[in-house]
């Protein structure tokens, strides 16, 4: 069929919006009945991410970007995104955990608002756009996207054609893997806050966790500026993502005795 969509790039959309819905929710869910995670503070991490993140960053973004020109300041674009974001969603995490959330002070709430932070990101700029694609690429290929086309511009029609058809498949797959290794991040970047705020050293682990937040943004910026390429850019943020994972073990191995609070 002329412009069908390739069977690969459906499935790794399938793929890759199962990972972006489906592993924060099973995360949740695992973790509230093996540990009794409080879903109050996986949802105040979500509402950070979206406050902090999605707003705040945001509304940056619309004044500064137009200012750096990608493609001649490719460092201080990668810079200054690494850097926003690691300053918004870090103190983002430091003020919710201080001043709201402050009977909550365990490993596992660490954990809960990692998750919670990592798994609005991954559903709102993932699963979403994600299974919308996956809806559309199964409508071309079965005809029916011609009975909603003609609702469509011309120009939405035919970019939404060209993403699904030019786009390699394999690069739907890496962002499904790329929403794992976030979640990781996340996690790790909540337990590193929250530790600080548990063992009164709270600037001193707010810092720390806004260098490794930059640090992980980092290439990606410079990828976007096309500086760097993807393979190097995804090795890397699985190298922190890697990190991550040990971070939550070491944390939670030396996380200070403190009294648990109502699940």
């Amino acid at each position: 069929m002329s412009g069908a969509i390739p069977d690969a790039t459906i499935a790794f959309l399938a793929i890759s919006t199962a990972i972006a819905f489906g592993l924060p929710i099973g995360l949740v869910a695992y973790y509230r009945l093996r540990h009794r995670i409080a879903l109050i503070v996986a949802g105040s991490g979500a509402a950070v991410w979206l406050a902090f993140a999605l707003g705040l960053e945001g509304a940056l973004h619309t004044v500064v970007l137009p200012l750096i020109d990608p493609g001649s300041q490719p460092f201080v674009f990668g810079a200054y995104g690494a850097l926003a974001a690691g300053v918004f969603e870090e103190v983002g995490r430091y003020v919710a955990l201080l001043f709201f959330l402050k009977t909550r002070r365990q490993w596992k709430d660490g954990m809960a608002f990692g998750i919670g932070h990592g798994g609005a990101e991954s559903i709102v700029i993932a699963a979403l756009p994600f299974s919308q694609l996956l809806v559309l690429a199964m409508m071309i290929n079965s005809g029916t996207f011609a009975q909603v086309e003609g609702l469509l511009p011309e120009e939405a029609s035919s970019a939404i054609r060209q993403s699904l058809t030019a786009t390699d498949p394999y690069l739907f797959l890496v962002g499904g893997m790329e929403r794992a290794f976030a979640i990781s991040v996340h996690i790790a970047l909540s337990m590193v806050v929250l530790y600080g705020l548990a063992t009164g050293k709270g600037i001193r682990f707010l810092l720390i966790a806004i260098a490794f937040h930059a640090g992980v943004d980092f290439l990606p910026a410079l990828y976007q500026a096309g500086v760097v390429d993807l393979a190097l850019t995804e090795a890397m943020v699985g190298v922190f993502a890697g990190a991550s994972l040990f971070v939550i073990y070491l944390a939670r191995k030396r996380w200070p005795v403190i009294p648990a609070a109502a699940p």
